[in-house]
């Protein structure tokens, strides 16, 4: 089973990276790609979060959060503005503004479920990955999320 989530955005910054590092691994040409910026996918993941409520988004705000990457703050707001919820999410937290919704977030991951967490991600992270990191997104999300 697989699901397509798309949302459309008509103006989007970009950054220019290099693929050097994934190509070396696999023998191939590196090559110069566009990506959606860094605070721009953060804001966008945060509040698909808030409208999905998935753990696979948790995990990569964990990574954005822990290569020192902030949020788009005016994107994030517009976002928790005019929230589109999942046909499984009720709205019964009411973020709207930036500082209730991370107090909602921070709520959500200090009480999060290991076990729903590892059987969440444990189709795309390995076993060795899985240990202990339900602490380690605790403690990134709770520190680093201001």
């Amino acid at each position: 089973v697989a699901q397509v989530e798309i949302k459309v955005e008509l103006d989007c910054r970009v950054s220019i990276i290099s693929t050097s590092s994934l190509s070396k691994l696999h023998n191939q040409t590196p090559r110069i790609i566009n990506v959606i910026a860094y605070d721009i996918a953060l804001a966008h993941k945060l509040a698909a979060w808030y409208e999905r409520r998935l753990f696979r988004d948790i995990y990569d705000i964990y990574l954005f959060l822990n290569m020192g990457v902030t949020p788009n703050e005016e994107l994030l707001q517009k976002r928790l503005k005019k929230p589109v919820f999942a046909k499984n999410v009720k709205d019964y937290l009411n973020a709207r503004d930036i500082s209730s919704f991370y107090d909602v977030l921070k709520d959500n991951v200090d009480s999060m479920n290991k076990a729903a967490l590892i059987a969440e991600l444990k189709s795309i992270l390995s076993e060795e990955e899985l240990l202990g990191l339900d602490l380690k997104i605790k403690n990134c999300i709770l520190r680093k999320l201001k």
